[in-house]
């Protein structure tokens, strides 16, 4: 939903859901810069995939294991104890992380493809998240078409050059 919106609402004193506490209070929501940063790294893993370079798990893999040493210090799994850390990281495949990102963005840019269930969901999260979904689309286009121009001898080299602008994107972003 658009603040512009949400500000209109409040004025005729209807309530949104955009000015309300969210329920969890123990922990602020992501701000969203990193929602951004989420949003790029779902799109490359989504060309990885649709454009046949690796499978799912390895591509999510390779992105997350480049990117391991910032989203450690920036996701929630780098604020538990080192003990729970190993534990997670024993229970789950390295590039679920990323692969979970890419599960928020494709509902919300696509709910019809959404299971019933989900559309809701999907619904809320595209408008509470509104700039990272439009991120998320935007970034995937321009992707596609850049790796659709590349001679098959220089992808490598460009999922490098994409996972290291990523890579400084974490570094200079602080929570």
């Amino acid at each position: 939903m658009s603040l512009a919106i949400a500000l209109l609402d409040l004025n005729r004193g209807i309530e949104n859901k955009v000015f309300k506490k969210p329920s969890n209070t123990r922990k602020a929501p992501d701000p969203t810069q990193f929602w951004l940063l989420r949003a790029e790294a779902a799109a490359l893993l989504k060309v990885l995939i649709e454009q046949g370079h690796e499978p799912q798990e390895q591509a999510a893999e390779h992105i997350y294991r480049s990117l391991e040493t910032y989203l450690n210090k920036i996701t929630a799994r780098a604020r538990d104890s080192r003990q729970r850390k190993d534990k997670v990281a024993k229970k789950a495949r390295p590039g679920a992380l990323i692969i979970g990102w890419l599960a928020k963005f494709e509902p919300a840019v696509n709910p019809e493809s959404a299971k019933e269930s989900k559309k809701d969901d999907a619904k809320e999260f595209a408008d509470l998240n509104f700039m990272s979904v439009n991120r998320f689309q935007s970034h995937y286009r321009g992707l596609t078409a850049e790796w659709q121009q590349l001679p098959e001898r220089e992808r490598g080299a460009w999922v490098k050059t994409r996972l290291d602008k990523l890579k400084m994107k974490l570094k200079t972003f602080s929570v």
